[in-house]
Order: C-alpha cells, then structure tokens, then sequence
C-alpha cells in the first residue's frame, strides 16, 4: 500500500482528466486521475491500449479486480475499503 497527497510523505503528482482530449495537455509521462469505472471506461479503455500510467478511483473489491485487468497503475479507495483489499491484493492481485 502506497499513501498519496500527505504533506509528510512525497508522492507523484496525479493529473486528473475527464476527457481525451484533457489527457494531451498533461505532461509526457503523467500519471493520470481518472474518476470511477463506471462513468470514465472509454478514458480507462484509451490509457489501456496507448500505455498511459492511471490511477483509477474504485469503490469495491470488484472495480479493484476490473482496474487490475485494465492495467491501471494504481487505485484509490476509501480506508475501509483499502483495509478490506489489502489482503487480496497481496495474495491475487497486481502481480508484475
């Protein structure tokens, strides 16, 4: 697990896009915010298959599976959530 947007801990910066489009006026190499699954699969689809690094924000185990299948580079979860993913995650998920 990985803490983002700490003021103690440095982290990459996350560019958040809504659009194709808004992806062109990021920095080469960005690492991309999309919102959920369920209402940004054409951008998640587009990252996928142009090799773009994303962050996917997820609100279940199963969005965590989807966002895995889909290359996403990260997720964002709630701390409940995360706690709840962590161990299946380890075990199942994200294996490079």
């Amino acid at each position: 697990m990985q803490v983002f947007g700490h003021e103690w801990i440095e982290s990459e910066t996350f560019y958040p896009v809504k659009s194709i489009e808004a992806i062109a006026q990021t920095p080469p190499n960005a690492l991309l915010q999309i919102n959920t699954l369920a209402t940004s699969i054409e951008l998640v689809k587009h990252c996928q298959e142009n090799g773009l690094r994303y962050v996917l924000e997820i609100q279940s185990i199963e969005e965590a599976i989807y966002a895995n299948l889909l290359g996403a580079t990260y997720v964002l979860a709630d701390k409940v959530l995360a706690t709840e993913l962590m161990p299946i995650a380890q075990n199942y998920l994200f294996d490079t």
